[in-house]
């Protein structure tokens, strides 16, 4: 609380008491840290602060009234029960106030209850502020309230409407206001006149810039309302808060650390301690205390060694004569001086400290060097002359003398000239008045210092910086090597070409700018500090007319286009971003596409990274259409792979069917030629069947997109082994099935890719061994997913179908799944060449892949990737 306010309240005839709130184990504790006059008067108390508040007032309606202000940061009130001796007889409230680090606990105390309710009869019916309304309840056939007729308006009423002038004596409410029976302030009414139950509420009537304290309780069959505006008071009480949140703001800023103490006396009045009323952030000293050191904390347990200064400080609260001293603290291994200012504020005191460690430091490490920095002095390159001007009868300046100078100087003057230059004159050592004579004359009579920045001496090769200073009747002269400085400048000056050369050959605009902010802290604009060469050339705009400028004014479109937008969002929330956006660009009347970076350094500059890919945008687009337009074609051409092959089924059939009635029929008078040639025609006629059959299958499985399914993989290769079961056991095949999981797909587009791998596996079998085929599973490693081109981040099973066939070479791994590829003769081993192309679209279509591993002579392992189960 601001000092004011204490003051405040210390005049009041009011009780009050200020309490911190604390947890210790788990457990809220309340302690008294302050009571004004009239608190200690009515509560008897002669202790000392700060104690806990059970000590002071051992009431468990306080406690509990306290714990909610603390909880609901509302105010609370209630009546003290139970009270000691020293205050029994009297009838106690209390209000309790959460402050922003306190709570303030308000005593009154009431008289009889006859001469107050007297009291408030006529005070409610005389005082100007406040204002009753009555009004009787208007009840339907079933009893239930549904409107309230006016019975009583009190002048103050009229003169500081809670309801506007609108309503008169005898009005009913919902005439005058038709939307109030769905406000809230309608049901509190009912409320109170049907049970019975007072309320008290605040409201701020719509279209009134007032806020009202309302209190209803029930009179009659209907309800009293009487209340008082609150708004100057809620602005009066604002307006302390304000000033302390100021205050403290102020007292934040200052790099001094500034602590407000409290005396904290024994039993005979005498100061023993203090304890922190306030502080500011300075005060933790960069870690040296802590906020826990000055919130329970005491002074002399903060720091051991400041006992021994209480006494002084309580000569400052005696008499008001401030304290200035040094004083020196060291805890935790740190060591820290401080400058402390104190003085008396009221009954308080009030500490400015300021840290002078790295000074005293620095001070330390002079005195304990001072015989080595003289050394330095005298051993340096820097020259220092002081010399006294010599004036004629007319007090005109004629020469100037050597009176002081360092040890370089001394020795450099006395190699040039043989002897000891102190004492001597300028005229003396150079025989004229030298090149800067003149000046300093200037600098002698005006008093304005010459100062050469950068002077280089070639024969040297060393850089110097001049200075000519008014001393008394005479010129100070001083040469600072400064080589090792000006290089530097040198190197930074090179740093910033390099820098400009490298922002410049980048092939990406880009602008540096300052965030620009309104008075309420919300991001207006950006201006722009540098832009490179390309953010010139994308902008059509010069350095000079980008650098300096709001970034709005100059591309007001990212407004609208809400760019702007995303990049206020960027800073305010620190995220970078990348985005291609497009702008509309009406000297080139035309739209162009941008891909726009932005950055934030540590300085607060927000970089904007920019380069334009309209022509990227435009070829992307072609892409697209041209890639629509191939899907459509493939579309096309798989419907017509579909119906050609769904037509040739038809004519293929009746070829086989003539051809073998003819052999039937005629085969005894045809010549043996004849029989051969028909023979060979079913051959082809059937092949051409398969040939169909297999592209409408593929075809049938391009253009099919039914929904996935579940499927029991240990099911369906069953279901495929026992169709096969002839085969097998003519070839003697051993085949082992692994345990297979359950997958997500068509079922019987999965059957169809299993069935041809273990038909593959049974047909190209090795003529010397029995054919022996594994079918297993596995989680597919990053290495397969990677290979097949699918996404790393999800999960693929790996089904292998292993054989120990006649094998192929590696080369072919890719090819023996296109359309139509045989790797051998149809009399060796027939087939259409589609059986692999059909697990190939299968596997695509299930969003996986199909693979071969093979050697000549050992075997194959078909590898087949499908999405697992999540």
């Amino acid at each position: 609380m601001h000092t004011l306010e204490f003051e405040y309240l210390e005049q009041s005839t009011d009780a009050f008491l200020l309490c911190h709130h604390r947890i210790q184990k788990d457990v809220n504790t309340f302690e008294v840290i302050w009571l004004n006059t009239q608190a200690k008067s009515v509560l008897g108390w002669i202790g000392y602060v700060p104690t806990p508040m059970e000590q002071v007032i051992p009431s468990a309606e306080l406690r509990k009234a306290l714990h909610q202000a603390v909880i609901n940061n509302q105010k609370q009130s209630g009546v003290l029960k139970g009270m000691p001796d020293s205050v029994s007889g009297k009838v106690l409230t209390f209000e309790v106030t959460a402050l922003s680090t306190a709570l303030l606990v308000q005593l009154k105390q009431d008289e009889p209850q006859t001469k107050f309710h007297q009291a408030l009869g006529e005070q409610l019916l005389t005082t100007p502020h406040t204002g009753v309304v009555a009004m009787e309840a208007v009840r339907n056939r079933q009893g239930q309230v549904e409107d309230l007729r006016v019975l009583f308006l009190k002048q103050t009423s009229f003169n500081h409407p809670f309801l506007d002038g609108r309503v008169q004596v005898g009005d009913y409410l919902s005439r005058c206001y038709p939307s109030i029976k769905g406000e809230e302030l309608f049901s509190h009414l009912i409320d109170v006149t049907e049970t019975g139950t007072p309320s008290f509420l605040e409201e701020q009537p719509p279209g009134i810039d007032q806020t009202f304290q309302l209190a209803l309780t029930r009179f009659g069959d209907g309800v009293l309302v009487t209340y008082y505006d609150q708004t100057a008071k809620q602005r009066t009480e604002r307006r302390p808060n304000l000033q302390s949140q100021v205050l403290q703001q102020l007292i934040d800023c200052s790099q001094d650390i500034i602590v407000l103490w409290e005396p904290v006396f024994d039993d005979e009045g005498n100061t023993i301690d203090l304890k922190a009323a306030q502080f500011n952030k300075a005060a933790l000293c960069d870690g040296f205390f802590t906020e826990d050191d000055y919130l329970y904390g005491t002074l002399t347990q903060m720091s051991a060694g400041a006992k021994e200064f209480i006494p002084q400080y309580a000569q400052v609260l005696q008499t008001g004569i401030p304290l200035r001293v040094e004083r020196h603290n060291r805890r935790g291994g740190k060591d820290l001086w401080t400058d402390l200012s104190v003085n008396k504020l009221e009954d308080k005191l009030l500490m400015f400290v300021r840290d002078i460690t790295k000074h005293k430091q620095a001070s330390l490490e002079v005195e304990e060097q001072n015989h080595l920095l003289e050394s330095i002095l005298n051993s340096t390159e820097n020259y220092k002359l002081v010399t006294e001007a010599i004036r004629d009868d007319s007090g005109l300046v004629i020469d100037f003398r050597i009176t002081k100078g360092n040890k370089g100087t001394i020795d450099t003057l006395q190699k040039l000239f043989g002897f000891n230059a102190i004492g001597c004159t300028i005229k003396q050592l150079v025989g004229e008045k030298g090149k800067l004579f003149g000046q300093a004359i200037q600098v002698l009579e005006t008093g304005q210092p010459y100062i050469k920045d950068r002077w280089h001496n070639r024969l040297t090769d060393r850089w110097y910086k001049f200075t000519m200073h008014k001393l008394n009747n005479g010129v100070v002269v001083t040469y600072v090597d400064i080589t090792a400085v000006q290089n530097a400048l040198l190197d930074v000056q090179h740093q910033k070409e390099l820098i400009e050369g490298v922002l410049d050959s980048s092939i990406n605009g880009i602008l540096a700018m300052e965030v620009v902010r309104n008075a309420y802290g919300t991001i207006e604009d950006f201006k722009i500090v540098l832009a490179n060469k390309p953010a010139e050339a994308y902008t059509f705009l010069t350095n000079a007319e980008l650098v300096g400028r709001m970034y709005l004014s100059l591309f007001p479109t990212a407004r609208e286009v809400g760019f702007f937008d995303r990049m206020k969002q960027a800073v305010e929330e620190s995220i970078p971003f990348r985005v291609e956006t497009s702008f509309p660009s009406p000297k080139l009347n035309t739209t162009r596409w941008f891909t726009m970076s932005l950055t934030q350094t540590g300085r607060g500059l927000v970089i904007l990274t920019f380069m334009e890919t309209t022509d990227q945008v435009l070829m992307r687009q072609k892409q697209e259409l041209l890639l629509e337009e191939l899907r459509q074609s493939n579309k096309d051409l798989e419907q017509f792979a579909y119906v050609a092959s769904h037509d040739l089924q038809e004519p293929a059939r009746k070829i086989s069917s003539f051809s073998n009635l003819v052999v039937k029929q005629y085969a005894q008078v045809l010549p043996p030629a004849g029989v051969d040639l028909l023979q060979r025609m079913q051959s082809a006629s059937i092949r051409m069947q398969d040939l169909i059959d297999g592209l409408l299958t593929y075809s049938q499985f391009s253009t099919q997109k039914e929904p996935h399914q579940p499927v029991s993989l240990p099911m369906l290769v069953q279901h495929i082994l026992s169709d096969l079961e002839s085969r097998i056991d003519e070839k003697k095949a051993d085949i082992h099935v692994a345990e297979l999981p359950q997958i997500q797909g068509n079922p019987i587009q999965l059957r169809q890719l299993f069935q041809n791998l273990i038909s593959n596996a049974l047909k190209f079998c090795h003529p010397d061994r029995p054919p022996q085929i594994t079918i297993e599973s596995e989680q597919a490693t990053p290495e397969e997913i990677m290979q097949s081109g699918l996404d790393i981040e999800d999960k693929y099973l790996a089904i292998r179908v292993k054989d120990n066939g006649i094998g192929m070479e590696q080369a072919h791994e890719k090819k023996i799944f296109e359309l139509f590829t045989r790797l051998h003769g149809r009399s060796q081993y027939p087939g259409t060449g589609l059986g692999l192309s059909i697990c190939k679209k299968v596997a695509e279509l299930h969003g996986g892949t199909i693979s071969v591993t093979s050697t000549p002579g050992t075997g194959s392992t078909f590898i087949v990737l499908l999405p697992a189960l999540t």
